[in-house]
Formats: C-alpha cells, structure tokens, sequence
C-alpha cells in the first residue's frame, strides 16, 4: 500500500475541513512520520505542533463512522478524494537565499498567497 506524502500544513489543511471531517468521523490505525519520526497519538492530536514545513508520511489508516468497526474506506482514499476537490495547494519552496526575492515577488504576482 502506497503511504501519503503531505506537508504538515496541507495535513493540518485536511483534518481542519470539516465537509470531510465532521464530528462523528474518524481515523484509526494510521502509522505517521513527522520529519522521518514515528509520531505518536498526542503529537497528533496537536495539530498545532506539527509545523507547516514538515514532510510527512502517513501509511495505513482507516477511516470510520462514530460507532461503526467496519472502515468506511482507507485514509489514503479520504485524502485522495480532498486533494482533488481543492482549489489550492500549500507549497514548500526550498532554494538558494540569493534567489528567494525573486521566487517570492513570482508567486505574488501569479496570486499566491506567502504564508
């Protein structure tokens, strides 16, 4: 099974959106790497405390209905089908400091919005 490659800011992104996440679905049994680190339940129950930057892999998970124990489908699927209704995406842009201006100033004008 292929994991899901995210930024934390586009994970914090997709637990936030309540149409996929409404108070009575959940995720479970999902392994997740922060920075190439296990992380355990609590680091991500804070979602606060994942930085924006961060480079993410998330293997296995379910997903399920409050009360259910058969998985509604897999995390992977969940997220796949948010990635596709977005409009927009979060970037991470790693580049040489003397060309960091001129990257910024190309985003702006494309509409970008430089979090």
């Amino acid at each position: 099974m292929k994991s899901i490659l995210t930024t934390g800011a586009e994970w914090k992104r997709f637990l936030s959106d309540h149409q996929f996440w409404p108070p009575t679905v959940t995720f479970r049994n999902a392994l997740i790497e922060i920075d190439g680190q296990r992380a355990d339940a609590a680091e991500i129950a804070r979602l606060d405390d994942i930085p924006n930057d961060a480079s993410m892999k998330v293997s296995g998970g379910a997903v399920y209905q409050e009360g259910q124990e058969i998985p509604i489908k897999t995390l992977k699927s969940h997220f796949n089908k948010w990635r596709r209704q977005i409009k927009k995406v979060c970037l991470v842009i790693e580049c040489p400091a003397d060309k960091a201006e001129v990257i910024r100033k190309a985003a702006l004008e494309q509409g970008a919005k430089i979090l």
